[in-house]
């Protein structure tokens, strides 16, 4: 009996990759002076330029949750189709995407009950999700069942790093996670906070760093002291930042033997709180 895996598009797969794996990515879409895009195209990448530049520009930015409606045609689609569903989702201490598309599985487990359909979260987010996701659809083409690669994801999204700052703390001022006159000191001193994603899948504040130059030294280091070995694939994405990205990779390669590297935009459900000039490093280490 075949299976599909489904994901969402915080995981940053590519349409691309999801059409080369055989992956089904629900879209949280988002939302520009209030006109809604798609957050992710079967056919073609998001202009992911055009996106920072109109935070830039100071329009209003938000994100939504992937569409019930849609989520539901689609799951039941592949139910139709006899396929099982392996449901691999965003950190429910960020969104309520995985909550959301949990319930509706648990209401077409109802009505199609010859079909199994699992959801697993990975308590990661943006390419950490990713590279989960990617490594679950490789097992699967390789004839994995849909219980090995469940329990693969559960035994191992807590090993999927995420090293994150971002460069204006009026941005996450703006997504309600700091206080409007922390947020604004911070940004006369200076202060570049390290950010990673905890076991819980929520955001924890590591460090305070002292200027941008400093805080990539600190996430290059994190990098080489946790990766798993130094064949891993290794993703830096940034916030239309693209010279400060190659200087993050440049500095974890140096002194190592690091040369795995990915470098992309961050999505909007990233970039709306962190903004244009975030970065985050993301690879599988021995532990998160």
């Amino acid at each position: 009996m075949s299976y599909a895996i489904v994901t969402d598009s915080a995981s940053s797969i590519s349409h691309a990759l999801a059409k080369e794996l055989n992956l089904t990515v629900l879209p949280l879409n988002y939302f520009v002076d209030e006109v809604e895009h798609p957050g992710f195209f079967p056919d073609k990448p998001i202009d992911l330029k055009a996106f920072y530049d109109s935070m830039r520009e100071g329009k209003s930015v938000r994100t939504s949750l992937p569409n019930p409606h849609q989520t539901h045609l689609t799951l039941e689609g592949l139910l139709k189709k006899g396929q099982d569903i392996l449901y691999i989702g965003f950190s429910s201490a960020l969104s309520g995407t995985f909550d959301s598309v949990h319930h509706i599985a648990q209401l077409l487990s109802q009505e199609y009950p010859e079909r199994k359909i699992e959801c697993v979260e990975t308590h990661a987010a943006s390419f950490a999700e990713g590279l989960i996701v990617k490594q679950a659809a490789r097992m699967a083409k390789a004839g994995s069942t849909l219980s090995e690669v469940s329990q693969w994801v559960k035994d191992n999204c807590q090993r999927f790093n995420h090293w994150v700052t971002v460069d204006d703390l009026s941005f996450v001022l703006n997504g309600g996670r700091m206080q409007r006159t922390g947020a604004f000191a911070a940004n006369l001193l200076g202060i570049k906070p390290l950010l990673r994603i905890d076991q819980n899948g929520a955001i924890d504040v590591v460090e305070k760093c002292r200027g941008r130059k400093a805080v990539l030294k600190k996430m290059a280091q994190r990098v080489k002291d946790r990766v798993a070995s130094d064949d891993e694939e290794i993703v830096i994405g940034h916030g239309d930042c693209l010279e400060d990205a190659e200087k993050l990779r440049d500095l974890i390669m140096k002194d190592s033997k690091l040369h795995n590297f990915k470098i992309h935009y961050l999505d909007p459900v990233i970039g709306t709180h962190g903004g244009p000039g975030s970065m985050a490093v993301f690879f599988r280490g021995l532990e998160r």
